[in-house]
């Protein structure tokens, strides 16, 4: 369900791109493709295990993808792949470097590692960055109230600068490995 309203959410007029940051096995992705077969995306992810099962679930869905094994946050690239649409599955191959701009992007930032400080807004600024629309992302309900100065100057510089669109609060427990409230904000 939050997959679907993230999909819904971050939709923009002529979309063509879709950057999907920090993907994971893909499942953002996908919904959004299930609503617009014509999207082409472009999915960050850092985990080299997860790369496998991401680069196959595109494959089987014929997604016309860029799968971009980096750190996000350092720009850090390992590797790029391209799934391209075939008659009936995608083919993978690996590519020098990246060739799509993303219209809208669509996220749930999970770090194996949690960093010292909080990374959130780290994601959010990074993906307003590399992005000419909309972003939606699922997010621990506590970037809405932190006590962080720096956190609170970048929540104050978002409102101030129009960029949130809306923030919708889901229940606890939508999720099978935490019970952590979450929202969806998009900017």
């Amino acid at each position: 369900s939050l997959a679907v309203a993230v999909a819904e959410l971050s939709k923009t007029e002529n979309e063509k791109i879709c950057l999907d940051l920090c993907a994971g096995s893909g499942a953002l992705t996908i919904q959004k493709w299930n609503e617009n077969n014509d999207l082409k995306f472009i999915c960050k992810e850092y985990d080299n295990r997860v790369i496998p099962f991401l680069l196959f679930n595109l494959a089987i869905r014929n997604i016309d993808a860029e799968v971009i094994h980096c750190d996000v946050l350092s720009n850090e690239i390992f590797k790029t792949y391209r799934t391209q649409k075939g008659d009936r599955f995608a083919t993978i191959k690996e590519i020098t470097k990246s060739e799509f701009k993303a219209d809208c992007c669509i996220s749930n930032p999970q770090c194996e590692v949690p960093p010292e400080s909080n990374a959130n807004y780290a994601f959010v600024l990074t993906a307003l960055g590399d992005i000419n629309g909309k972003a939606s992302f699922i997010l621990p309900n506590g970037v809405l109230s932190t006590d962080n100065q720096k956190e609170k100057q970048i929540r104050q510089y978002l409102v101030e600068m129009n960029f949130i669109e809306s923030i919708i609060l889901c229940p606890d427990k939508m999720f099978e490995v935490t019970s952590i409230p979450t929202c969806i904000i998009t900017f």
